[in-house]
């Protein structure tokens, strides 16, 4: 197995040891290292942050999306990460409720001896239109946060 250390003994030396110096030290090497990388593998990286809890862990997902922007991922990879994400967290529970619209309106419809199959269309319909215009929007507000 190859050894992958990010620093070697002698660079060791020359490591800051106030802050902010440390980590602009740090933000250089792995800029230096990924830049390697891009060029051995012949592509770019991705990322993805997923932010849970307070507006605190969202400053703190907004600065890790900055120091990626500084070492090199592209601009326009964070905002396709950022987009599939929201996306993804969006349309997954519209998934869930489409199907459980679907067998409740095909039950009300077997009590009520009738074909229900336009309302289950129609249904969906607003429910996509709901969950798009939300994912939209969250979309947006998540590019002004992190890109503006």
């Amino acid at each position: 197995m190859e050894n992958k250390t990010f620093i070697t003994a002698d660079a060791e030396r020359n490591i800051p040891v106030t802050e902010p110096e440390r980590q602009y030290y740090f933000i250089e090497k792995a800029k230096e290292k990924l830049t390697k990388l891009k060029e051995e593998e012949k592509r770019e990286f991705t990322f993805c942050v997923t932010t849970f809890g307070c507006q605190m862990n969202a400053r703190d997902s907004e600065k890790l999306c900055g120091i990626l922007e500084k070492i090199g991922v592209q601009r326009t990879v964070l905002k396709q990460s950022v987009r599939k994400e929201i996306c993804f967290t969006y349309y997954c529970p519209f998934v869930l409720t489409c199907l459980t619209s679907y067998f409740s309106v095909k039950a009300l419809g077997n009590v009520m001896q009738e074909e229900l199959f336009r309302v289950n269309l129609w249904s969906a319909g607003i429910i996509f239109l709901v969950f798009t215009c939300i994912c939209f929007f969250s979309v947006r507000e998540a590019w002004k946060r992190l890109f503006d």
